[in-house]
């Protein structure tokens, strides 16, 4: 379950970071 949670947090990380660098 950590490590579920460990990917989801760092694909959401991911996406944030596109749609920060998109505006």
């Amino acid at each position: 379950a950590d490590d579920n949670r460990k990917s989801e947090d760092k694909i959401y990380g991911f996406i944030f970071c596109t749609g920060k660098a998109f505006g």
